[in-house]
């Protein structure tokens, strides 16, 4: 069982070694989806407020030898889009492994196709409870999967 209570759980992945980053404007999701992703075992999870705080946080990954493992990432923020984001991140090929999960209020079937040709990984509409971030983590290591296959 887990910490809900009467509530199972199918969540067997060991996080413990993965880092995450949260890139979102809204300080109250940022700190629910901060809050979850560290209680479902993620190692470090990094906040960057804005998309273009995101990227210098994801550069600085690489440039230190690593990459995030996953980013959760919101559509809208005033600077940049996450959709943004999302696209300069897959035109860098030294980031193709890094999972990014749109995080967003954004519904609309058309976005979501649009995030998926343009990438991303997994997508779920905020605000994300505990199991939806289960759901997106489970895609995110079956993605992970098949590029190691």
């Amino acid at each position: 069982m887990d910490a809900r209570e009467g509530t199972e759980t199918n969540f067997d992945h060991d996080l413990s070694n993965q880092k995450a980053l949260i890139v979102d404007d809204n300080m109250m999701m940022t700190t629910m989806t901060q809050d979850m992703l560290t209680k479902l075992g993620y190692g470090e999870v990094v906040v960057a407020r804005s998309g273009s705080e995101g990227l210098a946080r994801i550069q600085e990954a690489k440039d230190d030898g690593g990459v995030f493992d996953v980013v959760f990432l919101d559509w809208h923020m005033p600077d940049m889009s996450g959709f943004e984001v999302l696209r300069q991140c897959r035109e860098d090929t030294d980031l193709h492994k890094m999972a990014i999960v749109m995080v967003t209020a954004e519904n609309q079937k058309r976005s979501v196709s649009e995030a998926m040709k343009t990438g991303a990984t997994a997508y779920t509409v905020k605000p994300a409870s505990r199991e939806d971030l289960e759901s997106a983590i489970d895609t995110v290591m079956r993605w992970r999967k098949g590029l190691s296959d």
